[in-house]
C-alpha cells in the first residue's frame, strides 16, 4: 500500500477506508500512480460510489458542492447552516445520511463536535470545482 500511495498519509487513509469497506484486493487494483492523480481516482470512485446510494447519496454530492463554495469563499460552516441549508432545499429528511456517508468516505471534516466546523480537504475542493462547480 505504501508503493502505491507514495506514502501519503491522506492517501493511504482514503485507500484503507475503500479496502475496508471492499477487500483487500482493492489496493492490488489502483494505478500506480503518484500525487494528484491518484487523488483525483480516488475522489472519483467517491463521488461515484455516490450516485449509487440512493437520494442519501445525491444529497450529500449537493452538500459537499455547496460546502466546497462556502469554504472557497471563507465563510464557516456550522451545524446550524447546514441544517439551514438542508431545510432550504428541502432535504431534511436526508441529511443524516448523507452527512454519514461524506464521513465515511473521508470527504468531509468537522473539526468542532458541538457546533460545528465543517470543512473539506483543499485538493478535494479543486477535484470539485475542475469537475463539478
Amino acid at each position: 500500500m505504501i508503493d502505491r500511495t507514495g506514502g501519503i498519509p491522506l492517501l493511504m487513509q482514503l485507500v484503507l477506508s475503500d479496502a475496508a469497506r471492499y477487500s483487500w484486493d482493492y489496493v492490488e487494483m489502483l494505478p500506480s500512480l503518484f500525487g494528484e492523480t491518484l487523488l483525483n481516482f480516488l475522489y472519483q470512485a467517491r463521488w461515484d460510489d455516490l450516485g449509487s446510494q440512493n437520494q442519501d447519496g445525491e444529497v450529500a454530492k449537493q452538500l459537499l458542492k455547496w460546502i466546497a463554495q462556502e469554504q472557497y469563499r471563507g465563510q464557516l460552516i456550522t451545524s446550524k447552516q447546514i441544517l439551514d441549508w438542508a431545510k432550504n432545499y428541502n432535504m431534511e429528511m436526508h441529511l443524516s445520511g448523507a452527512l454519514s456517508l461524506l464521513f465515511e468516505r473521508f470527504m468531509i471534516i468537522n473539526r468542532d463536535p458541538i457546533n460545528g466546523n465543517f470543512s473539506i480537504y483543499p485538493s478535494l475542493g479543486e477535484f470539485l470545482s475542475k469537475r463539478y462547480l
